[in-house]
């Protein structure tokens, strides 16, 4: 028995209470600026200024933007208010964010720099000057009552104002220079917050399903939507569904053009905010053309049932080239002509470059485990 009470004594002298450990907290100015932090609210909006700036909408409920209707007079207020800090934010070669938080009973702003990441450069014939690579952001919070669930809560707020929740949204600038706040054009504001609540429509007044993550990107520059290509849907973040799907190709192979059609299905699942996968599966045939005898037309079709796999990231910049992940693999189920063997099966490398709606991808054609192996190249036009 007192062996027991030496082991225990000892356990009880080496091993901390629960009261000693300390939980990890947050510092009370990340409590204050940081909280909730960016890109964490549910519903999510951007928007391209052009010269690289971009500016972004968080909202807990997209309700939250009827109380949102000059974006221009809130900048200017809000740049007004920061007058003060002028000097500070004028300082070149400082990146630098700035949270404006306000509430019911006051404004607080925190002023956060950070100098950059060793020296950096521009050279411009014999002229050669130190550049700021990082941009400044601007975090605005705004907040409404949370009221939004339940309207018969305002009678209780109204008779207990100290229970009023606040419910936070933000609009974030992500400029090149803070000071560039004062140059934004009133009028591609005023069309990307009133094109937002247009293609809103009735999510402005009434409850999103609990399921739904709204999200969209638009270049306001040139007055569209980037993403989801439907102008008039919205991406749900996190969320799968089924489309149909077609394209049209052409492709050299085996020493002929052959141009191709598919029609199938496809499964989207939306990744994150600018970031899609597929998987489709279609029906994909291929025409060959020769000539017979006495020199008439024959096409012979060849069929293929082809499994695609895409993992694609969207850009403001349409008309750059870009790469994606891309495999294909098809496999022949109807053969004609002296073009293709039984069981021929096509595959393409995983990677893909897209110019537009342009996808230019390698492919490799073979049968029999890699017997009659063929190059190929394929342009397809996919209408997703």
């Amino acid at each position: 028995m007192k062996k027991l009470l030496l082991l225990l004594a000892l356990a009880a002298g080496t091993t901390p209470l629960f009261a000693q450990v300390e939980a990890p907290r947050l510092s009370r100015s990340e409590a204050i600026f940081n909280t909730p932090a960016p890109n964490t609210l549910k519903h999510r909006f951007h928007f391209a200024l052009g010269s690289g700036n971009l500016m972004a909408i968080e909202v807990t409920d997209p309700r939250q933007l009827q109380q949102l209707n000059d974006l221009d007079s809130l900048f200017r207020a809000v740049w007004t208010t920061l007058q003060p800090f002028t000097d500070s934010l004028r300082k070149p070669l400082v990146s630098r964010r700035i949270d404006y938080v306000m509430n019911r009973v006051e404004t607080r702003i925190r002023l956060l720099e950070h100098p950059q990441q060793g020296l950096q450069f521009r050279i411009r014939g014999a002229d050669t000057a130190q550049v700021k690579v990082e941009q400044d952001t601007l975090r605005i919070r705004l907040f409404t009552l949370d009221t939004l669930r339940d309207p018969k809560r305002i009678r209780l707020y109204t008779s207990e104002p100290s229970y009023v929740y606040e419910q936070p949204y933000y609009v974030t600038l992500y400029l090149n220079q803070v000071t560039d706040v004062e140059n934004l054009s009133p009028a591609d504001l005023h069309w990307a917050l009133n094109h937002l609540k247009e293609e809103l429509g009735s999510n402005l007044t009434k409850q999103v399903p609990g399921y739904s993550m709204l999200y969209a990107f638009y270049d306001v520059t040139r007055r569209r939507k980037i993403t989801p290509v439907d102008p008039m849907r919205f991406s749900y973040r996190k969320r799968s569904y089924f489309n149909p799907y077609v394209q049209v190709g052409l492709q050299f192979v085996r020493g002929a053009w052959a141009p191709s059609t598919a029609a199938g299905f496809e499964l989207t699942r939306n990744v994150r905010e600018t970031r899609q996968v597929h998987w489709r599966l279609y029906w994909e045939p291929h025409f060959f053309f020769n000539r017979g005898e006495k020199g008439a037309l024959i096409t012979d079709r060849n069929d293929f049932v082809t499994f695609a796999y895409t993992d694609k990231e969207y850009t403001t910049d349409r008309k750059s080239i870009r790469f994606s992940t891309h495999l294909t693999v098809g496999y022949l189920v109807r053969r004609a002509g002296p073009w293709l063997k039984p069981g021929t099966v096509k595959i393409s490398v995983p990677s893909a470059i897209i110019w537009k709606q342009l996808h230019l991808e390698p492919e490799f054609w073979f049968n029999d485990l890699f017997k009659g192996f063929s190059p190929s190249l394929k342009l397809t036009i996919p209408f997703d």
